[in-house]
């Protein structure tokens, strides 16, 4: 009996963290979901230069959906948080340039943007990028198929490949670049 008792009492501490979880999360377990994912995808390691380029999808702020594949053969993605300072910094930069290291195919992705009132942030806070598509990573897609943990990161992409990745507003905030 008290060995039966020592058994369900070892599993107490989990059924209320789970009655928890419940609780607070009502029937939405998609947030639950994505926090399991954003856990998972945490402690593998950032997708080296000369990777293949990952299959992801990824939305425009009209409602089109783009695919890995669907991007032009050399192309520059710049992911980032919708709140990053440096992120917008380094958009306006590419912007007034027209292009990064010669590249006109800009892409800025945006993590973050979860409902109607975010994606009119980023609509707002890019009115000013003319000649830079604005997507959304509504389910993390971009940002865990490249397993980014430091933002903005800069990825030039070409032929399929990973040809250079930059780590910060122009490889100056964290200290990491990589050009291989």
């Amino acid at each position: 009996m008290k060995q039966r008792l020592l058994k369900y009492l070892s599993w107490t501490p989990y059924v209320i963290a789970s009655l928890i979880l419940v609780f607070f999360l009502g029937k939405n377990t998609s947030a639950l979901e994505a926090h399991l994912i954003d856990v998972r995808n945490s402690v593998r390691s950032p997708l080296a230069v000369g990777a293949d380029v990952p299959d992801f999808t990824m939305e425009d702020v009209e409602g089109r959906m783009l695919k890995s594949s669907q991007l032009p053969e050399k192309c520059v993605l710049v992911i980032g948080d919708t709140g990053c300072l440096y992120f917008l910094e380094a958009m306006r930069s590419y912007n007034a340039a027209g292009n990064y290291q010669g590249i006109s195919s800009l892409y800025a992705v945006y993590l973050g943007a979860q409902n109607k009132a975010d994606r009119k942030a980023v609509i707002k806070a890019t009115e000013e990028f003319e000649g830079i598509h604005i997507f959304m990573d509504y389910e993390n897609s971009v940002k865990w198929s490249f397993r980014c943990n430091e933002f903005p990161t800069t990825l030039v992409l070409e032929n399929g490949k990973v040809v250079s990745k930059e780590v910060g507003y122009f490889g100056q905030l964290t200290g990491t670049n990589e050009n291989e």
